[in-house]
């Protein structure tokens, strides 16, 4: 089951790292021991040059589209991750198990 508070408590700690302003990746940990078993999860972070990282923003990418090929992709140069930097948020990507780089359930290997 996705528990969303897990994911901002998450990002929280993300948050409290100290970056660069290139793209970072980060990788979620899922469980894979007693109980439930829940994939990894990845999120691309790209913090604004300005290093302001009091305006986080949190893109879920819809069905089909990983984070790399929409909030991430650049069209002749700049993508949508760059606009919201420029416009001085923080830019967090999220890709659900089974997309881009997160981890895929077992009965998809």
């Amino acid at each position: 089951m996705f528990r969303p508070f897990m994911l901002v408590m998450a990002l929280g700690i993300l948050m409290a790292t100290s970056v660069t302003a290139a793209e970072r990746e980060h990788r979620l940990p899922g469980n894979h021991g007693r109980g439930a078993w829940r994939p990894d999860l990845l999120v691309r972070e790209q913090p604004p040059a300005n290093g302001d990282r009091s305006r986080p923003v949190l893109y879920i990418h819809g069905a089909t589209f990983p984070s790399a090929l929409s909030m991430m992709f650049k069209f002749e140069g700049a993508s949508w991750a760059d606009s919201l930097n420029a416009a001085g948020f923080d830019v967090f990507a999220l890709d659900f198990a089974g997309y881009g780089d997160s981890e895929r359930y077992p009965s998809m290997k």
